[in-house]
């Protein structure tokens, strides 16, 4: 399915060039590319009822709306299908067994 590779790819490139395994790691660079400034996270997180509705708040700028719409339209229709190319995956696998 190389067109719903290379959306994650471009998804995976805001985070920047090498992406982060770590979750901390993710989150700061999610917060890092959101472009908001330490005292502006700092409010953001303190008026927020939790730290993911804040981490929420904090990078609804980023958008990855377009992203996620496009990914699932792909799952949906690129190499028939998800669940059509992951049983087709599988079935070669087991003729390596």
């Amino acid at each position: 399915m190389p067109n719903m590779a290379l959306l994650l790819e471009q998804a995976a490139l805001l985070l920047g060039a090498t992406y982060p395994r770590d979750r901390d790691e993710r989150w700061d660079a999610l917060l890092t590319a959101s472009g908001r400034k330490p005292k502006d996270l700092e409010k953001v997180f303190k008026k927020a009822e939790n730290f993911y509705l804040g981490f929420a708040e904090a990078t609804a700028n980023l958008s990855f709306d377009w992203l996620n719409k496009k990914l699932w339209e792909l799952a949906e229709t690129e190499h028939g299908g998800f669940q059509d190319a992951a049983t087709e995956y599988a079935n070669g696998l087991q003729l390596f067994q």
